[in-house]
């Protein structure tokens, strides 16, 4: 029998999710909240699948996904908000976005767990383009806030009258 971890901190939704599996792909579910909570179950039991909100209270969806992907296990992001399903497409995360049909995320839980190795690579691929962004974000705000620091210099030096030392 299949077991299914699902995260999302709306209780209707989990509720709906797993009443979906558990009737479309006769699964056992456990539903968590948190992403802390969902990392407790992760370690500890043996999972075919997670399927997981991207906005989390604690842990977002996005490094749920690369955790489930150091422990192999296939993980589906299944976003509701526009920006979180424009990420998820973005960096080919496997995803569906909400809402969806209960027979659509059956579908896609059978196809990640059929496909659990490439799954699992693919949510490597995205992590490692997802986090080399943000490496390029930080270096770009660090450069922005020297340029700034140094204008705000210039312009004080000005101010004073002692005119820019450039």
């Amino acid at each position: 029998m299949l077991r299914v971890l699902v995260v999302d901190d709306e209780p209707t939704i989990c509720d709906a999710i797993q009443a979906g599996l558990e009737e479309y792909c006769g699964a056992t579910v456990l539903c968590r909240s948190t992403g802390v909570a969902a990392l407790e179950v992760m370690k500890g039991q043996r999972l075919d699948a997670i399927v997981t909100d991207v906005d989390l209270s604690d842990i977002n969806g996005f490094e749920l996904a690369e955790r489930a992907a150091n422990l192999n296990i296939p993980i589906l992001l299944a976003p509701g908000h526009p920006d979180a399903v424009m990420m998820c497409a973005r960096y080919s995360y496997p995803h569906l976005a909400k809402p969806f049909l209960p027979s659509d995320l059956a579908e896609k839980a059978i196809q990640i767990i059929r496909a659990a190795a490439e799954n699992i690579a693919q949510v490597r691929a995205s992590t490692a383009q997802l986090t080399a962004t943000a490496a390029d974000l930080y270096e770009a705000i660090k450069q922005a806030r020297r340029t700034i620091a140094q204008s705000l210099s210039i312009i004080a030096r000005i101010a004073r009258g002692v005119g820019p030392n450039i």
